[in-house]
């Protein structure tokens, strides 16, 4: 249109396209790849890729809470594995990518104080779960 105004997704009224702290601009790879790097959002890599991916996780563990009830034990323990594997595949991913997206966000923007608290939980829930690991062997 000839008023400068554009309506298609992803269209920024800056030079480059970019929104500071927003996703990268021309970033390739796959969105798991992307997320590594820190080339998302810090909004989308908190909320969706560590506080979706607790919240789907901590589902799963209510469901095997439900098995384990129902005497299902071999069922749950094979689930509770498999779950353990994934988490602590999906932790350092969660981590870092978020963390690297805080980066990005303080040098782009300027502003330390979200980064700081997505930092916060970032670590305080990798504590938890370091923990509630411990506790697990621990009863073996």
């Amino acid at each position: 249109m000839g008023n400068g105004i554009s309506l298609e997704p992803g269209d920024e009224p800056s030079g480059n396209g970019a929104r500071p702290g927003g996703p990268v601009p021309g970033a390739t790879g796959s969105y798991i790849q992307r997320h590594w790097r820190g080339e998302l959002s810090l909004a989308r890599s908190f909320w969706l890729n560590f506080i979706g991916v607790v919240v789907a996780f901590n589902v799963a563990v209510t469901v095997l809470g439900t098995l384990a009830e129902s005497g299902m034990a071999m069922t749950m323990a094979v689930a509770a594995l498999i779950l353990l594997m994934v988490e602590f595949t999906l932790l350092p991913w969660q981590v870092v990518g978020c963390w690297r997206a805080a980066n990005r966000y303080t040098d782009e923007t300027g502003s330390p104080i979200t980064p700081i608290l997505a930092k916060i939980l970032l670590v305080a829930n990798a504590l938890m779960a370091t923990a509630a690991l411990i506790g697990l062997f621990a009863s073996l």
